[in-house]
């Protein structure tokens, strides 16, 4: 079974003020030829995460969230799996 995914879109100033105030801070953004950005959001306390698409006009698209995560590398060209 699938679940229906429904996007929860605001402008990008009206979600980068809530979740500034839960303590979260974007730490990626990725630009598309489109000039679409992809954008996650990121919270060091507890681990919330939440991935945003941006159109150019503003308008950003929570596609996804979670409270769980863990960070890979530090830097890209890291050793993932050095300790």
């Amino acid at each position: 079974m699938f679940a229906l995914l429904v996007a929860t879109c605001l402008s990008f100033s009206e979600f980068d003020q809530i979740l500034r105030s839960t303590g979260k801070q974007q730490v990626w953004r990725g630009v598309n030829e489109n000039r679409t950005t992809m954008n996650i959001v990121y919270s060091d306390e507890n681990g919330a995460w939440v991935v945003l698409a941006v159109n150019p006009d503003g308008r950003a698209c929570e596609m996804g969230s979670g409270k769980d995560s863990e960070v890979l590398i530090q830097k890209i060209g890291a050793d993932i799996n050095a300790k």
